[in-house]
């Protein structure tokens, strides 16, 4: 019996493999259906997806055997993952490499053995869907063929898993943010329906989010005659009517330009208070507009403090006003 060589790439193979993050990982009908597939379409009793680890082959889908897994250095996958081509052995009592092989001269008592690689797209082989017979056999120009196909899927099958998780994470991860950030975010759809309604938001305005989010525009927080100015000023700078109503918000982001300005929120219990909103475009893959993003900052105190810091200016000149006037009375009354 005949060792499988370890790859020269063993360590980036391994990570390759343990990023997917399947290892261990209870049965599944969709990985199952491969193996069934496979087993049916080559007409044998055994099939397996079979990822290669360090120290041990281990089955996520198998057909026809009970173990969940058997050690590397006795396996035929650990072969397998060598190249890029179908690995097949049609009489393991007549190969050297097998012929002592516990799985041949006990049970299972394998003859014959095909396996495709699961080749990752950076090239990694991180093991087999496995095929095995109980007597000798040769594949066929189309079964090799569909085999190869069936491997492929399976590893699309593992990418799709990946990106789905990723995407899972990075959702998450964007939400933590929006969850935590201290100035109101409020997203929309392309129509201005909000879609988002950030916790800040809610605090800020008074609204909960189930009561906002696919039920209104950011228009029902708004000051209306605010709105109306802003659509006449826009009409005459973009020279288009500009109705009042949401597009107000984000005529100029549509057209690529970036849109900062103050206004007036209007909380639900109808008080009022200043923003610095700016509003940016959401786009997809193809950079067409699906929706806006709407971050605001509460001003207030910043305007308190401009109000503080002009009436402290209108004292100081008043009281010097005041200094100079007597220092004029002064002086003429000392020339005289």
């Amino acid at each position: 019996m005949k060792p499988p060589d370890i790859p020269s790439n063993e360590p980036e193979r391994l990570a390759a493999l343990r990023g997917y993050n399947i290892l261990d990982t209870p049965a599944e009908a969709e990985f199952d259906d491969f193996t069934q597939l496979a087993a049916q379409v080559i007409g044998v009793p055994i099939a397996l997806i079979s990822l290669v680890d360090a120290r041990r082959q281990w089955f996520k889908s198998k057909v026809g055997l009970d173990a969940t897994e058997t050690p590397r250095d006795i396996s035929f996958c650990g072969h397998a993952i060598q190249g890029r081509e179908v690995f097949e052995v049609p009489n393991a009592l007549e190969d050297d490499r097998f012929r002592d092989n516990p799985f041949v001269t006990g049970d299972p008592k394998i003859r014959f053995y095909a396996g495709a690689p699961l080749t990752t797209p950076d090239g990694h082989h991180i093991g087999t869907l496995c095929v095995m017979d109980r007597v000798s056999r040769h594949l066929t120009a189309e079964q090799r063929e569909t085999l190869a196909r069936l491997a492929r899927q399976v590893v699309t099958l593992l990418e799709l898993r990946l990106a789905n998780r990723r995407l899972t994470q990075q959702a998450a991860f964007q939400q933590s943010i929006l969850s935590s950030a201290a100035s109101a975010i409020i997203a929309t759809n392309a129509d201005g329906v909000i879609t988002h309604f950030n916790p800040a938001a809610e605090e800020l305005l008074g609204y909960a989010a189930e009561e906002m989010v696919g039920r209104l525009t950011p228009t029902v927080f708004h000051d209306a005659v605010q709105i109306a100015a802003r659509a006449r000023e826009l009409s005459a700078e973009l020279g288009r009517a500009i109705e009042p109503g949401f597009d107000v918000f984000v005529a100029k982001t549509r057209a690529g330009q970036a849109e900062t300005r103050e206004w007036t929120y209007l909380r639900k219990d109808g008080s009022r208070f200043p923003v610095l909103l700016s509003v940016s475009a959401i786009h997809d893959d193809t950079q067409q507009i699906t929706g806006f993003l709407g971050v605001a900052r509460d001003i207030t105190a910043q305007k308190q403090a401009e109000q503080a810091l002009t009436l402290e200016r209108a004292r100081l000149n008043l009281a010097l006003a005041s200094s100079n006037t007597g220092i004029a009375s002064w002086q003429s009354s000392r020339t005289c």
